[in-house]
């Protein structure tokens, strides 16, 4: 058996997030930071439920997998982001500014609606501030999220929320549009987040 990367204790426990063996103390202090833990690790997944979070069900775990791994037609998921971005810039013009914080609830929103669809449980959060409300309000138009029942178009929203959750991280308090790269260049640029490919969907 090898040894942890502490080199002091056997690597007993097997680490999806490192590859390799781990010993209980070093695999402790990771639960508690969070550090890279992946939702295929049960160690994780016990140690989310015991401290009281959302229960994780092998349908969690599951999904939480597919969406991570899953890749998308590049032009599609462009189309996507190209009309959740529309929206954002449509509400910060009406509204002359938006806070990226409530971008982040209006996606978050959006995704857990995406989850119910799933048939998966959710804590979905009804009382959104009044901005959150007409940015989740205009991206649903865009996307006719409420009408939507088809498995891989719902996936394809939800990873473009992940998408633009992840290029939020980058900016200031304020939603800004990025209008130097436009269409198939800033989806280059979120690419590494999203997992697109030039493939078509998945039937």
């Amino acid at each position: 058996m090898q040894k942890c990367s502490c080199e002091t204790k056997k690597g007993k426990r097997s680490c999806p997030a490192l590859g390799a063996g781990i010993c209980s103390q070093c695999c402790g202090v990771r639960l508690e930071t969070g550090a890279d833990c992946v939702y295929d690790c049960h160690y994780f997944i016990d140690h989310i439920n015991r401290i009281g979070q959302m229960k994780i069900t092998k349908a969690d775990v599951d999904f939480l997998f597919e969406l991570d791994t899953a890749t998308f037609d590049k032009t599609a998921l462009n189309s996507v982001i190209d009309s959740i971005e529309d929206a954002l810039t449509r509400v910060r013009s009406e509204q002359g500014s938006i806070s990226k914080l409530d971008v982040y609830d209006a996606l978050e929103y959006l995704f857990e609606i995406g989850r119910v669809k799933m048939h998966l449980r959710s804590e979905l959060e009804e009382s959104l501030s009044g901005m959150a409300r007409l940015i989740a309000d205009a991206i649903e138009e865009n996307l006719g999220w409420a009408a939507l029942v088809d498995r891989n178009d719902i996936m394809l929203r939800m990873k473009s929320f992940v998408s633009i959750g992840t290029r939020l991280d980058d900016l200031e308090e304020e939603y800004m549009p990025n209008p130097q790269k436009p269409g198939a260049a800033r989806q280059d640029a979120l690419c590494s987040a999203s997992g697109c490919s030039n493939q078509p969907l998945p039937t």
